[in-house]
């Protein structure tokens, strides 16, 4: 429990910050949350751990995508340092508002990219023995064709 509670202390102040970077940016539609993760292992103990919530939509919360924690850290560092990018004092407005209106690498930046938007649910196995059954066959055969079309 301690462990949560120290993660979840570190890991608070970043969303929030992270938030304020996103009004700022005009990524108001963005939306990050801690959220509180249990996983069941396969010996029946329940493991909890701290991860982050990202909502592209802040009005629909059916959408989101989960970062863990190590992910986190390194899109809390991407987006700060786009966010120092585009208000350092080297940069004039032009740029500013181009890059400001640019959003095509905004999935990878902001942890919104669909490549980590896939959960694990469980495993499968299926036996084909047991299917064998319930094919009804013919005894036909296929032909072999060859790469000239003669059979």
């Amino acid at each position: 429990m301690r462990e949560i509670d120290a993660k979840l202390a570190e890991i608070v102040p970043k969303i929030s910050e992270i938030n304020n970077v996103c009004l700022e940016l005009r990524r108001d539609g963005y939306s990050y949350e801690p959220y509180i993760k249990t996983d069941v292992l396969s010996d029946g103990r329940k493991v909890s751990k701290v991860v982050c919530k990202v909502f592209p939509d802040r009005n629909n919360r059916d959408v989101f995508n989960i970062l863990e924690f190590d992910r986190f850290e390194d899109v809390y560092f991407a987006v700060k340092d786009k966010y120092e990018q585009l208000t350092g004092d080297d940069v004039d407005e032009a740029t500013l508002l181009r890059d400001l209106q640019n959003r095509e690498n905004d999935p990878e930046i902001f942890g919104l990219s669909s490549d980590t938007d896939w959960q694990l649910i469980g495993y499968m196995y299926y036996f084909l023995v047991s299917v064998v059954n319930l094919v009804e066959t013919k005894n036909d055969e296929s032909p072999i064709i060859d790469e000239k079309g003669v059979i």
